[in-house]
């Protein structure tokens, strides 16, 4: 455009004070290969521009993961296809210490089988407290190949234990509350059976009349009989 806008006056001037014709040629050339040009420049810094904003847009998710993984109270290590650990957040490093980083995971949380496969798996650590295992795939073409999470489920556990040993308890409870039941229906009626023997003994020797000593007998025949049904 500015080439034009200062070339318009010379193609403005009669042909006899100057070169009309070959100056429109020149500049239909310099605007061909200006315009050329400045599409080839513009497509490149849309193209920087789209660079950079992904480049932005990635810097800023890393810095968004890792202030979670940071402020993640669980502890959490990264770890490389072999299992060593490349990184570890400040809840990890109070639990293992500072020099984590380079250790191998498996050394430090003793699962049944590879790490890989140990997602769910409750683990207890030198802290005295129980962690289930959590395994993460981080995306390939990085150096860490695994994300460990480790996830405090001590007292989840304790209060599964608490409920088991409460509900034993109560079975316990309802078996002596039984035993008991079946002892008192048990001895109340052999009480009476032997109130009544005696109190069959001592008419028979006040007063003498025949048949007390048979029924006395009957009473105790009885009340052993009774004893006898409910002793299953």
């Amino acid at each position: 455009i500015w080439a034009t806008l200062l070339w318009l006056p010379d193609l403005l001037l009669p042909i006899d004070r100057g070169h009309a014709p070959s100056d429109l040629v020149n500049l239909v050339l310099v605007d061909v290969v200006a315009f050329v040009f400045g599409q080839h420049i513009e497509a490149e810094r849309l193209a920087h521009a789209r660079v950079q904003e992904a480049i932005s847009e990635r810097l800023n998710v890393e810095a968004g993961y890792r202030q979670l993984f940071e402020a993640n109270r669980a502890p959490t290590l990264v770890l490389d296809s072999s299992g060593g650990i490349t990184g570890a957040n400040p809840a990890a490093r109070a639990l293992f210490g500072d020099h984590v980083v380079g250790a191998s995971a498996s050394a430090l949380i003793a699962v049944g089988g590879p790490l890989q496969g140990s997602s769910g798996q409750v683990v207890a650590l030198g802290d005295g407290r129980d962690y289930r295992v959590g395994m993460v795939a981080l995306p390939a073409g990085s150096a860490a190949t695994h994300q460990l999470i480790l996830d405090d489920v001590t007292e989840e556990r304790n209060a599964r234990r608490r409920a088991t040993r409460y509900a034993a308890l109560v079975v316990a409870a309802e078996e002596d509350q039984r035993r008991r039941l079946a002892r008192e229906l048990h001895d109340e009626p052999l009480q009476l059976f032997l109130h009544l023997a005696r109190r069959l003994e001592q008419l028979e020797a006040t007063t003498g009349a025949p048949g007390l000593g048979e029924a006395r007998a009957q009473a105790l025949q009885a009340g052993g009989g009774g004893a006898g049904a409910h002793r299953p």
